[in-house]
């Protein structure tokens, strides 16, 4: 099936990024033409600046669009990386309770990352059979992404949790050898270096957040 003739629902959460949310939106609103018939779905909590002005305009002047706002979800979930697994999976539920027929979801982050968006590589990505695909930049960061607990993450049953093994007495998981994985699996120099001093400065924090599930 073509990209021409799909539908697309592309959803996102923000907070306090009204320097970066207006340029996303116009990107999104690019990618969005890309596809026979798209919807937008954006998730609000907690701003303090114009993020939730800026996103009301957008629905104002844009089919098909729908806005949810939490308030106070900083005092109901105290770790930013449960509050947005919390509004992705409220996007997720929202998308296939309204939309069912649905295609396809984009989650996306609606921060600067968007400014780099290039139209002709998603496209590209359409010419490829896949599941699910994600992106991430260079040098790579998301920490997060690299945590599994087989015990408490029923869609990814596999062990590797970077906060427990930086937390934990085996010597299986000395430094040595966490830097000897991320060699291989990140490939380059700049990649390593960048990842393994974000595990030593973060090591406190991630070791109280636990893994939840996430909707499919």
């Amino acid at each position: 099936m073509s990209i021409l003739d799909c539908t697309v629902a592309i959803t996102g959460c923000a907070r306090d990024i009204e320097s970066d949310i207006s340029r996303s939106l116009l990107n999104l609103k690019k990618v969005a033409s890309l596809f026979k018939k798209s919807c937008f779905i954006f998730a609000e909590n907690d701003s303090v600046d114009s993020t939730l002005e800026q996103l009301e305009k957008f629905k104002a002047i844009t089919p098909n669009t729908q806005l949810i706002v939490y308030k106070d979800l900083d005092q109901q979930e105290e770790y930013r990386t449960h509050r947005l697994a919390f509004l992705r999976n409220q996007l997720i539920n929202t998308v296939h309770t309204k939309y069912p027929d649905t295609d396809y979801i984009i989650m996306a982050d609606l921060d600067r990352i968007l400014r780099y968006i290039s139209i002709n590589q998603i496209r590209k990505c359409f010419d490829l059979e896949w599941d699910m695909i994600a992106a991430s930049s260079i040098p790579y960061y998301d920490i997060w992404a690299l945590r599994s607990n087989k015990n408490t993450t029923q869609f990814l049953p596999i062990d590797f949790d970077c906060a427990a093994m930086i937390e934990s007495e085996n010597r299986a998981y000395t430094p040595k050898y966490r830097l000897k994985w991320l060699n291989k699996y990140l490939k380059t120099r700049q990649h390593k270096r960048s990842v393994y001093k974000w595990i030593k400065r973060y090591k406190i924090k991630l070791s109280g957040e636990q893994l939840i599930p996430v909707n499919s």
